[in-house]
């Protein structure tokens, strides 16, 4: 008689744990997921304020936009917030049975990209951590307090090591891929990285940079992502970037 109670018991107890299992997913799929947006592509300009053109940011170059008249791209080129960085990482929820992908983006950036004849000679890029901004805004108060602790590491940089040499002047529109080597600094923390890129010259005024790198937290001593009780975040994930410049 014990024994048969004792049974009824365990499998009582055995349906309720999968009813809230099934209940969490539900509530999860319902209430919680959202479409994560799409990795950056070369068209996924932010929306600027002011919008900036050559006039605007003082340019001085008589060329047009043809592609006949591309013999120079020499300059001091202007990173717009045109521009975006952000992160991407995949959250494991309850207990693994269901991940949500989550993404970060600030288009606070600043910096310059140096052109000497064919070569790149000189990227400086800046961004503002403080403005990363994802669908949650109990995601970004974790990312801007415990994670990121953007008080006291308010930006990331991008300094440009090896020069990179586009062999020549890329036609209007054409999408070119290439390396890119430098130091990267998030947290506090600076690492030589190479970061796989695409570039477009979309005019002869404005030039386009694309690229996503691979991060490990530990490798920039940021703490786990993880949400206790809410998220289980993976100890790695993606910073995405598109930079567009202008003369």
């Amino acid at each position: 008689m014990q024994m048969s109670r004792t049974k009824k018991w365990l499998l009582g107890s055995g349906i309720a744990v999968v009813l809230i299992v099934v209940g969490a997913v539900v509530i999860y799929l319902t209430l919680i997921k959202s479409d994560a947006p799409p990795p950056l592509t070369l068209s996924s300009v932010a929306a600027t304020t002011p919008s900036v053109s050559a006039a605007d940011n003082g340019s001085t170059t008589t060329e047009s936009s043809s592609s006949s008249s591309l013999t120079d791209l020499s300059a001091t080129w202007k990173v717009t917030n045109a521009s975006q960085v952000g992160y991407r990482v995949t959250e494991d929820l309850i207990g693994g049975l269901a991940n949500n992908v989550a993404v970060g983006r600030t288009n606070a950036v600043t910096g310059t990209v140096t052109v000497a004849g064919t070569k790149v000679s000189a990227v400086a890029i800046s961004a503002d951590l403080t403005k990363l901004t994802s669908d949650s805004s109990r995601r970004d108060s974790q990312v801007q307090d415990r994670i990121l602790n953007t008080r006291t590491y308010p930006t990331a940089t991008f300094k440009l090591t090896s020069p990179i040499d586009f062999g020549s002047i890329p036609a209007v529109g054409t999408e070119n891929k290439t390396k890119a080597t430098g130091d990267l600094t998030i947290h506090g923390v600076t690492k030589s990285v190479t970061l796989d890129v695409t570039y477009q010259l979309v005019s002869a005024h404005e030039i386009r940079i694309l690229g996503t790198l691979p991060v490990v937290w530990a490798d920039f001593k940021i703490p786990s992502p993880t949400f206790a009780g809410v998220a289980d975040v993976r100890d790695n994930g993606a910073m995405e970037f598109l930079i567009v410049a202008t003369r």
